[in-house]
C-alpha cells in the first residue's frame, strides 16, 4: 500500500509539474513513537494562512512517513490529525515556504513525536445518577508505586481527562474532606494502545449547606433552622428528629429532613446534603410570642457544589393576630385590606382574621378598607407583653342601583342627573338626597340602618305620563351593601291581528311617531291565515302603524294609532299580491291567471320599474310585445315565488327596404357586417312586401334585423343580377329601434363570362378594381375552365388575374376580356433517403444546367427539395453530405416545358464524427478554438473544426479503420499547455464522444476577438471601440474594420474589470432610417472572449417604397403585358425573362425561408423564388363566409 501511495504521489507531482511548469516543494517527515502505534490511523494536513485545507495525506503504515507537495510559495501550517485522545508534540508546525531557507526547500524533516493516550472519566453526585462538581481535584497514580503521575480537575458536569498518558496500569483518586462527602473516591484504569476510560465513576455523596443569622447586625445564637424536602431524605450526621411546630406549619406538606441551631457566631450548617430541592425555615419563640425570622423560608437546589447563603437571616420583630367584622353580629369580613398607620399591611382570610408580622413595640392605628364597606378604626399599644388587637367593625355600606327611562318623548329634555330621596325609617326627618350619573346609575355610602328610597319626577314629566315603578322601595342596610336597586319606566302595549288571503308570509310591522321616527317594529313569521301581534314598551302619544310583506297589497297599508293610558288594538287585511317589473325599454305586458278563474290584465311598461297588484294567489303567464327583443317573449310568474321580473332588451329592431324596377326572379339578400369583427350575417332570400304593385311600378322588398346595443352595422344588398344605390348603409344602434332606417334602389348590372384555354379546373380567378380595394370578386374555374364574375356597372378600371401552382396565365392576345391562356411550368423534385429509406435532411443539392443556371440548396428535415420553372434542357444533380456516399453520385435530368420530374437519391454512411469540448482549467468554455485530427496511416488525411460558444466541436468525416491524432492548433489561442496533449482515436463503425481538452492560459491577459455581421459596403465606415465601464469617456482601443468583418483587439489584463465594446459609424443619418449601434458588455475574468455584432441599417426611401413582394410583382406584370399583346413574338423572350426574374429574387426568399425552417442555403442564388411568390399571392385572397337565415 505504501509503495502504491508513493507512486500515486509521484504521478500527481509529475502531472502538476508538467501542467503548470512550476517548482514543487516536498514537505515531509515522520510521525515518531517509542511504542508501537497504528500509523495508518494518523493523517497530516496542510492549511493555508487563512485556515483553508490545502492538502491531506496519510502516513506510511510501517514507519510513519508522510509527504505533502507544495506548488506555491507562501505561509502554511502542517498539522498532525491523530485519532481522538492521541497526543503529539508538536501538534502543528508553521512554515513559510520561500524556495530557499525553509525546511522544505532544504530537505529537512518535519517530525511529530507521539506522547501518549488520554485517560478520561466522570465524577458523579448523590446516588451516582447526578452530575458531579466542577473543580474537583483528582490525581493519576501509578499502580506500581502509587506515585502521582498527573493531576487535573473536573469540568462542568464532573468530567475529567488526563492527557499524554503512556501505556500502563493506573489509579484515579479524589481528595477527601472539606465541604464534600466522598463515598467512592478511587477507580482503576489500564492504558494499552488507545485512549482509555475509567470504568468506575467516583461518587460524592453530598455537599455542605451553611448560612448565618443576625439581630440588628449582631450574631444571634439558638435560632432553629429546619431543612425540608419534597422527597424523603435521611442525613447520617443529623441528630434531630422533628421540626418546631411553627416551622412544620410553614413547610406545609414537605418532609422534614433535619434541624440545627445557630452557634455563638450566628452560623448554622447542614453537612452532606445530597443533590435535590430543599427549603430552609428559621423559627424562634419566647414567652408565647412568635418572633419573625426573615426570610421566613428559603428555597435551595443542591446540584454538584456546596451552598452558602449570601445574605444572612435576620430577626425582624414579632407577630400579632386580629379580626375585622362585617356587622355587629360578629361575622368576619373576608378578603379586605388591613391598614396599619395609613399603610395597607395585610389581608383578612375567609374568617376575617389577619396577622401582622415584624411588629415592634409601639402605638398603632388599625383599620380596614373594602370597595362596598366603610370600616371604623382602633388605636392600640402593642408590645411582646400586650399582643392583642381589638376587632375592627363595619360602620357603613354602599347603596347602589339605577333609574331607567328607556323612552323619553321628544317634547321633554332628558335629565342629565336624576334625584332620589333616602329616608331613615327610625327618623322620618332624617333624609338624604342621592343623584344619578348620566346613565341613571347611583352609588352612595350610607350608615348602617333601614331606609325608604323613592325617585323624584318633575311636574312636566308627570304631565307627559311618565311613571316609575315601584314609586317607593324599602332598603335594609344592616347586614351589608345593597347594589341591585332598580326603578323602571311604565310603558303601554299595542296589539292586533293580520288577516291574509292565504297563510301569511313574513309580515313586518313598524310603528312611527308624529315626527316620522321609527319607534317599534316586529316581524311575524307564523304561516297562519290569521296572525296576532303585540308591540310593548310604547309611551303615550300619536303614532302611525305600517304593515309590509313581500308582494302583499293591503286594504290599508298604514293606520293612525293614539296611545293614552291604556293599551290599543289595530288590525290589517290583505287584498292582493304585488308584482314588480323592471324594463330597460318600452313594452306592453299582458298577464293571465293560470288557474280556473278567468283573471287577466294589461300593463303598459315604460323604461324603469312598475309595480301592480294581482288579485289571486297562484301562477300567471306574462307575454311581452315590443319592437325590442328581450330574453324571452313569454314568462311565468308565481306569487309563491315573487321574484321581480327584469326585462332587458338584448336586441333592437332595425328595418329597411330594397326597391327594384320589377320583381326579381333571382334571389335577393342583405349582408350585415359588424364593426366588432363578428361573423357576417346574410338575410334572405327576401320576398316582396304585402300588396301587389302594378306591372310598371317598382317592387319593394323589406328586411328586418334585431341588432345588439352599441353595435355599428353595415348593410350591403346582394344580388347576382342587380347593382344598388347606395352600395351600403352604415348605422349605429343604441337603445332604440330603427324602423325604415334605409332604402336601397337596385338596377341590373353586367357580367364577365371568362374561360381558361386549354380548359383547366381549380384555377383561382380574381377580378379586382385598380383603385377601390373593396371591389374584389373571387371565383374558381370549373372543370371546363369556365368562370363568371359580376354584376358590374362596367369593366373599366378592373384587372383580371388567375393563380394555380405550377402554371402561368396570360390574357389571350386577340380574344375578349376574360379569356386566359394557361402555360404549365416545369417542376423538378429531388428526394433524399438513407439506406433504410429514412428521409435525409441537411444534404447540399447542387443543380446546374440549362442556360447558365446553377443553384445550391440544403434539404430540410423531410429530405425533399423542389425546383420550379426550369427552362428546357439538361440538368446535373449532385448530392453532397459529409460522411455519406450517394447512389448515384450524380444524376442527369432532361427537362421539357411543363414537365414534372421526380429524382430519388440514396445515401450510405461511410464515415463518422468525433465529439468533444475545449475548456479552461477553471471550467470556462473556449470558443473559436481550432481542433484537428490527422491520420498518418491513412494517407495523412486531416479533418478540423472550430469550437462554438459552448466550447463544443465535431470533427466530421473520420474514416473507419483509421487512427487519428486529435490536437489543438495554437493559432488564435494563447496556449502554453493542454491536457491531454492529444488523443489517439481509432474509428470503428460509430461516432466517438467525450474527447475533451483542458487549456491553461500562458499569461494573465484576455484575448478579445470578434466578428461584425454587416453589409460589405459598410465595413470601411465602421469601427470597434473598447471602453472600461468605469471610464466611459476614454476609449481603451479603437479598431477600423477596413475590408474584413473579423477583428482582433490587443490583449487586456484579467483584472475582473467590466469592459464595453461598441460599434461606431460615419454613415450620414439623413440617408438611413434611424438605427441603434450595438454594444456588448463583458467582464475580464477569463482568457478569451469572442464577440459578435449585427449591424444592418436600412436606407431611407427616395420616391416609392417597394416591398419584398414587389421585386416579383413588377417584372411579372411587365411579362404578362408583353405576353398578352405580343404572344407569338415575345413568348421565347418572356420565358427567358421569367427565369431570370425568379433567379434574381431567389436570394431574398431563400433568406426568409432560412429564418423560418431548418433548411439552409449557400451564398449562391437559389431558384425556388417563383413558387414562393405564387404562394404568397394566393395566400392573400380573402374568402367571405355567408350564413343564410
Amino acid at each position: 500500500m505504501w509503495i502504491r501511495l508513493l507512486l500515486a504521489v509521484f504521478a500527481f507531482v509529475s502531472l502538476q509539474n508538467f501542467a503548470t511548469g512550476q517548482n514543487v516543494y516536498s514537505c515531509g517527515g515522520f510521525v515518531k513513537s517509542s511504542i508501537p502505534i497504528s500509523y495508518e490511523k494518523i493523517f497530516v494536513k496542510l492549511y493555508t494562512s487563512e485556515g483553508n485545507l490545502k492538502y491531506e495525506t496519510d502516513c506510511a503504515p510501517n514507519n510513519g512517513y508522510y509527504m505533502i507537495p507544495v506548488y506555491t510559495k507562501g505561509t502554511y501550517s502542517v498539522r498532525v490529525i491523530p485519532p481522538k485522545g492521541w497526543a503529539f508534540e508538536p501538534e502543528s508546525i508553521e512554515l513559510k515556504v520561500d524556495g530557499e531557507t525553509d525546511a522544505c526547500s532544504q530537505g529537512q524533516d518535519l517530525n511529530f513525536e507521539f506522547k501518549g493516550f488520554a485517560v478520561s472519566g466522570r465524577v458523579r453526585s448523590g446516588d451516582g445518577s447526578a452530575d458531579g462538581p466542577a473543580g474537583f481535584a483528582l490525581s493519576l497514580l501509578s499502580a506500581k508505586d502509587n506515585a502521582v503521575v498527573q493531576t487535573t480537575k473536573t469540568i462542568d458536569g464532573g468530567a475529567y481527562e488526563f492527557v499524554a498518558v503512556p501505556p500502563g496500569d493506573y489509579f484515579v483518586s479524589g481528595a477527601e474532606g472539606g465541604d464534600m462527602c466522598v463515598s467512592r473516591g478511587r477507580g482503576a484504569v489500564s492504558v494499552k494502545n488507545d485512549r482509555a476510560t475509567v470504568a468506575t465513576d467516583l461518587v460524592i455523596a453530598g455537599y455542605l449547606v451553611e448560612g448565618f443569622v443576625k439581630d440588628k447586625n449582631q450574631p444571634i445564637t439558638g435560632i432553629t433552622f429546619s431543612l425540608f424536602s419534597k422527597q424523603v431524605v435521611k442525613l447520617a450526621d443529623c441528630a434531630s428528629t422533628a421540626a418546631p411546630a411553627e416551622a412544620q406549619k410553614a413547610a406545609g406538606g414537605l418532609h422534614f429532613v433535619c434541624s440545627t441551631k445557630s452557634d455563638k457566631d450566628g452560623r448554622f450548617a447542614f453537612p452532606c446534603v445530597p443533590p435535590g430541592d430543599f427549603v430552609v425555615i428559621g423559627s424562634y419563640s419566647s414567652g408565647g410570642v412568635q418572633f419573625d425570622v426573615v426570610p421566613s423560608t428559603a428555597s435551595i437546589t443542591v446540584a454538584n457544589s456546596p451552598i452558602k447563603f449570601q445574605s444572612p437571616f435576620e430577626i425582624k420583630g414579632f407577630s400579632v393576630v386580629g379580626k375585622v367584622l362585617i356587622d355587629s353580629t360578629g361575622k368576619g369580613a373576608a378578603n379586605v385590606d388591613v391598614v396599619v398607620n395609613g399603610r395597607k399591611t395585610a389581608k383578612t382570610d375567609q374568617s376575617g382574621k389577619y396577622t401582622l408580622q415584624q411588629i415592634t413595640t409601639g402605638k398603632y392605628t388599625i383599620g380596614a378598607e373594602s370597595t362596598d364597606v366603610e370600616f371604623g378604626s382602633v388605636e392600640v399599644q402593642l408590645a411582646p407583653s400586650n399582643a392583642v388587637i381589638p376587632d375592627v367593625v363595619a360602620k357603613g355600606y354602599n347603596l347602589c342601583g339605577s333609574v331607567r327611562f328607556e323612552n323619553v318623548p321628544d317634547s321633554l329634555s332628558k335629565l342629565a342627573h336624576r334625584t332620589l330621596i333616602l329616608t331613615n325609617k327610625n327618623s322620618k326627618t332624617d333624609t338624604v338626597s342621592i343623584k344619578t350619573d348620566q346613565d341613571g346609575k347611583f352609588c352612595r355610602m350610607v350608615p348602617s340602618g333601614r331606609y325608604e328610597l323613592s325617585p323624584n319626577l318633575l311636574k312636566e314629566e308627570k304631565d307627559a305620563g311618565l311613571v316609575l315603578m315601584p314609586p317607593v322601595m324599602d332598603v335594609d342596610l344592616t347586614k351589608g351593601p345593597v347594589k341591585d336597586i332598580l326603578f323602571n319606566q311604565f310603558e303601554a302595549t299595542l296589539s292586533g291581528q293580520i288577516q291574509c288571503l292565504e297563510p301569511c308570509r313574513k309580515v313586518s310591522l313598524k310603528l312611527f311617531d308624529e315626527s316620522g321616527r321609527e319607534v317599534k317594529s316586529t316581524l311575524l313569521t307564523d304561516k297562519q291565515q290569521l296572525q296576532k301581534y303585540e308591540l310593548t314598551g310604547i309611551l303615550p302619544g300619536n303614532y302611525k302603524l305600517h304593515a309590509s310583506a313581500d308582494q302583499y297589497c293591503w286594504e290599508k297599508e298604514e293606520q293612525a294609532v293614539t296611545i293614552g293610558k291604556a293599551d290599543a288594538v289595530v288590525n290589517f287585511r290583505q287584498v292582493g299580491f304585488a308584482a314588480q317589473v323592471m324594463s330597460t325599454s318600452p313594452a306592453q305586458l299582458s298577464w293571465t291567471y293560470s288557474g280556473t278563474k278567468v283573471v287577466k290584465g294589461v300593463e303598459e311598461l315604460k323604461a324603469g320599474t312598475k309595480t301592480f297588484c294581482l288579485p289571486v294567489a297562484g301562477k300567471y303567464e306574462y307575454r311581452v310585445q315590443s319592437c325590442h327583443k328581450f330574453q324571452s317573449e313569454r314568462y311565468e310568474y308565481d306569487t309563491d315565488n315573487p321574484e321581480p321580473l327584469s326585462l332587458v332588451a338584448v336586441k333592437h329592431l332595425v328595418s329597411g327596404t330594397i326597391r327594384l324596377p320589377q320583381q326579381s326572379a333571382e334571389p335577393l339578400s342583405v349582408l350585415i357586417r359588424s364593426a366588432s369583427n363578428a361573423e357576417d350575417v346574410t338575410l334572405g332570400p327576401l320576398t316582396p312586401k304585402a300588396g301587389k304593385s302594378a306591372a310598371n311600378e317598382p317592387v319593394d322588398y323589406g328586411f328586418e334585423f334585431f341588432a345588439e346595443r352599441d353595435s355599428t352595422l353595415t348593410f350591403i344588398p346582394r344580388s347576382s343580377v342587380y347593382l344598388f344605390t347606395p352600395t351600403k348603409h352604415q348605422l349605429a344602434v343604441r337603445d332604440d329601434c330603427l324602423i325604415d332606417a334605409m332604402t336601397f334602389v337596385g338596377k341590373k348590372g353586367i357580367f364577365l363570362n371568362g374561360n381558361i384555354q386549354p380548359p383547366l379546373d381549380g384555377v383561382a380567378i380574381t377580378l379586382k378594381h385598380k383603385t377601390d380595394d373593396a371591389l374584389v370578386f373571387n371565383v374558381n374555374a370549373d372543370q371546363q375552365g369556365r368562370f363568371k364574375l359580376g354584376p358590374l356597372e362596367s369593366f373599366d378600371g378592373f384587372e383580371l388575374s388567375a393563380v394555380k401552382e405550377g402554371y402561368l396565365f396570360t390574357q389571350e392576345e386577340k380574344a375578349a376580356f376574360g379569356t386566359l391562356k394557361a402555360f404549365k411550368l416545369s417542376q423538378l423534385t429531388i428526394k433524399l433517403f438513407d439506406m433504410d429509406k429514412t428521409p435525409l435532411g441537411g444534404v447540399l443539392i447542387s443543380l446546374s444546367g440549362g442556360v447558365n443556371y446553377r443553384s445550391n440548396n440544403i434539404t430540410d428535415d423531410s429530405g425533399v427539395i423542389t425546383f420550379l420553372g426550369l427552362s428546357p434542357g439538361e440538368y446535373f444533380v449532385r448530392p453532397i453530405f459529409k460522411e455519406y456516399s450517394f447512389e448515384p453520385q450524380t444524376k442527369t435530368v432532361r427537362m421539357q416545358e411543363g414537365q414534372t420530374e421526380i429524382v430519388n437519391l440514396y445515401g450510405n454512411r461511410v464515415a463518422f464524427s468525433c465529439f468533444g469540448n475545449v475548456r479552461h482549467l477553471a471550467g470556462q468554455s473556449v470558443a473559436q478554438a481550432a481542433v484537428q485530427a490527422v491520420s498518418e496511416g491513412c494517407g495523412q488525411v486531416q479533418e478540423e473544426d472550430v469550437t462554438n460558444e459552448e466550447g463544443a466541436f465535431r470533427l466530421r468525416g473520420l474514416q473507419p479503420g483509421c487512427t487519428y491524432r486529435l490536437t489543438l492548433r495554437p493559432e488564435g489561442q494563447a496556449i502554453s499547455g493542454a491536457y491531454p496533449n492529444f488523443y489517439d482515436v481509432t474509428v470503428t463503425n460509430g461516432d466517438v464522444k467525450g474527447r475533451d481538452f483542458v487549456l491553461r492560459p500562458a499569461q494573465v491577459t484576455m484575448e478579445v476577438a470578434g466578428r461584425v455581421v454587416i453589409p460589405e459596403a459598410l465595413l470601411a465606415s465602421t469601427k470597434v471601440v473598447l471602453y472600461r465601464e468605469d471610464r466611459p469617456e476614454t476609449p481603451v482601443q479603437t479598431l477600423q474594420l477596413q475590408q474584413a468583418s473579423m477583428f482582433y483587439l490587443q490583449s487586456i489584463p484579467i483584472d475582473n474589470s467590466v469592459y464595453i465594446a461598441r460599434l461606431q459609424t460615419t454613415l450620414p443619418s439623413a440617408q438611413f432610417e434611424r438605427f441603434d449601434l450595438p454594444e456588448i458588455s463583458f467582464r475580464a475574468s477569463s482568457t478569451f472572449k469572442f464577440l459578435t455584432f449585427r449591424f444592418d441599417p436600412k436606407k431611407r426611401p427616395v420616391d416609392v417604397e417597394i416591398s419584398k413582394t414587389s421585386y416579383v410583382a413588377l417584372p411579372l406584370a411587365v411579362l404578362i403585358a408583353l405576353l398578352g399583346y405580343n404572344y407569338a413574338k415575345v413568348l421565347p423572350f418572356a420565358q427567358d425573362l421569367l427565369q431570370r426574374t425568379i433567379e434574381s429574387v431567389q436570394p431574398l426568399l431563400a433568406a426568409k425561408r432560412r429564418s423560418s425552417s431548418p433548411a439552409q442555403t449557400s451564398a449562391e442564388p437559389m431558384d425556388d423564388g417563383g413558387l414562393g411568390a405564387f404562394d404568397s399571392a394566393s395566400s392573400m385572397k380573402r374568402r367571405q363566409k355567408i350564413r343564410k337565415t
